[in-house]
């Protein structure tokens, strides 16, 4: 599934919502409900607090079946950290834990 913001509506949320945030927050909840997704998701990049939070807040208040996932290291970056053992020739931990549970 590929599509633009455009595609998305997300000026349309923009202009309807009361911040550019809370918008995110709508298509991101709408485009998890097409794909079916539920339980813990994690979150990563730059953002600033403010935007982040209010973002992640109207996420989980319109798509109460997710949550976000307050793990650190975040699942994300648990598996950025494997990629990067992997390539170094290294065993990487959660691939290393799934052998030996054979």
């Amino acid at each position: 599934m590929t599509s633009s913001y455009a595609q998305r509506g997300l000026l349309q949320k923009v202009k309807s919502a009361d911040s550019q945030a809370r918008a995110l927050g709508e298509l991101v909840a709408d485009m998890a409900g097409e794909l079916g997704m539920k339980g813990r998701i994690a979150f990563a990049g730059d953002v600033p607090l403010g935007f982040g939070y209010t973002m992640l807040e109207d996420l989980v208040k319109r798509a109460p079946h997710l949550t976000v996932d307050p793990a650190q290291p975040d699942v994300l970056s648990v598996a950025s950290n494997d990629q990067e053992r992997g390539r170094a020739g290294e065993d990487p931990p959660l691939l290393g834990a799934a052998r030996s549970r054979r």
